[in-house]
Parts: structure tokens; sequence; C-alpha cells
């Protein structure tokens, strides 16, 4: 598990960067949980909001 101010993560690291599946939770309470690339979203992946609204799909990049 990786703590940072900003969020909270654990998942597979590679080179350092976020790689593989994880699961982050921001600090404002956005959850990011799916596939990492370099240290960003990419692949299948879903984003949870604190109000209940999400996106599932595809991230290339960290870009949906």
């Amino acid at each position: 598990m990786f703590k940072h101010r900003i969020s909270t993560y654990k998942g597979e690291f590679v080179n350092f960067l976020k790689n593989g599946y994880g699961v982050e939770i921001f600090a404002n309470g956005v959850k990011y949980t799916g596939m990492y690339e370099n240290g960003k979203p990419h692949g299948k992946g879903r984003y949870d909001w604190h109000e209940g609204s999400y996106y599932e799909g595809m991230f290339v990049k960290g870009l949906r």
C-alpha cells in the first residue's frame, strides 16, 4: 500500500510506477479501481464519485 497526501493506492508497481491491477482512493473521496500502465489508468477500469455516480469502461494513458 502506498499513501500520499492526495491518495492511497493498493496494487502492483513496476519500476516504481503503478502498473497492473490497483485501487486508488483520492482525498476527495473519488475511487478508481482497475488497470494501470506506467502510472496512469490504462485498460478496463471504473471511477466512483462520492455522490454515487460512476464511469466504467476503457482508459488509454489516463484518458477515457
